[in-house]
């Protein structure tokens, strides 16, 4: 049996995919399974995962009918047979060492989840911050410490930075039809962990390209982003005993700004309006989330605004889109 089934989901990404896979296979872990799940591309992307493939035994690829990474992914697990599962995006690549350093750390310490460190790329290869810690210190984390981590932004919520124990997909899928999937779902997935293991190293490399689908907003994709820090909140909520009440309060008080925040951006955005059951869901969960809490001046005059003032709200709003609009 393989140790790690790596999945790495493609879509219209042929010019990066030949150097994201050959990372992959270029790993000191010799003993891996790799599972190419391309969906409906229709820029060469079909035929060259093929092409890789019969150059190696350990590749294997699905061919989709739906274009949708967490779907791909999801596939992509149900296809896979190692104990452990990770994922790299196809314009991403990782460094030589990174599966043998997580495989045999998750082996020693029986860890449900080990995870390293992402840096940021251009592409040109140039570094950009925040630029990664790499001390090499391998830390022993509870789920609570990693799920603090990832609400105060200290742990990348990426699942590209981590191999899961199979089993815990039993349980969890990650949500198709959405963005910020990763946002959504690795958080949960670490609250049914005993273990967790943090490689400081930064063995993933996060490529910033301008056309990715990761580096530009849409009300649409904003209002998932909300949906998801929103579901941060239920969870805290939960009388799971992860935090003490200080801390529960403070990061509750931090995901609720990071929301108002969001719908912030949302109606800042070309269309925004017309993206109407979103807007009213949105400001339907901002009334319950807030109500009663301690908001800073600028959250708190947004809440009221779109509490007692909603109407002209959204018409001074609307008002000041089209004539971004016509500007242009």
């Amino acid at each position: 049996m393989t140790a790690v089934s790596v999945i790495i989901p493609v879509h219209n990404t042929a010019p990066y995919v030949f150097k994201c896979v050959s990372s992959v296979l270029s790993q000191t872990l010799n003993n891996l399974e790799i599972i190419i799940v391309e969906n409906c591309s229709d820029d060469g992307s079909y035929a060259l995962c093929d092409e890789i493939a019969a150059n190696d035994s350990r590749i294997k690829v699905l061919h989709l009918d739906k274009a949708d990474l967490a779907h791909a992914r999801n596939e992509g697990v149900k296809a896979a047979s190692s104990p452990y599962v990770g994922f790299v995006d196809s314009d991403d690549y990782i460094a030589p060492e990174m599966y043998g350093a997580l495989y045999a750390n998750a082996v020693k310490y029986d860890a449900d989840i080990c995870f390293c460190n992402l840096r940021y790329e251009d592409q040109d290869g140039k570094l950009l911050p925040p630029y990664s810690s790499d001390t090499g210190n391998i830390a022993v984390l509870s789920p609570a410490e990693t799920i603090y981590g990832i609400f105060m932004d200290k742990i990348s919520s990426s699942a590209c930075t981590k191999i899961f124990r199979k089993t815990l997909f039993d349980r969890f899928c990650f949500p198709e039809d959405r963005f910020y999937e990763d946002h959504d779902v690795v958080y949960r997935i670490v609250s049914e962990c005993r273990c967790c293991i943090h490689v400081d190293r930064p063995y993933y490399s996060y490529m910033q390209r301008g056309d990715s689908i990761c580096h530009y907003d849409t009300p649409v994709r904003r209002y998932h982003y909300f949906l998801a820090d929103y579901g941060r909140i239920r969870f805290i909520e939960e009388d799971r005993n992860l935090f003490p009440p200080e801390q529960k309060c403070s990061l509750e008080a931090r995901q609720i700004s990071l929301c108002i925040n969001h719908f912030r951006s949302f109606r800042s955005l070309p269309g925004f309006y017309r993206a109407e059951s979103e807007m009213y869901d949105m400001r339907s969960k901002l009334l319950d989330i807030a109500r009663g809490v301690k908001l800073s001046f600028r959250d708190r005059k947004l809440y009221l605004g779109i509490r007692y003032l909603w109407p002209l709200y959204v018409l001074r709003h609307r008002i000041k889109a089209d004539r971004r609009n016509l500007k242009k």
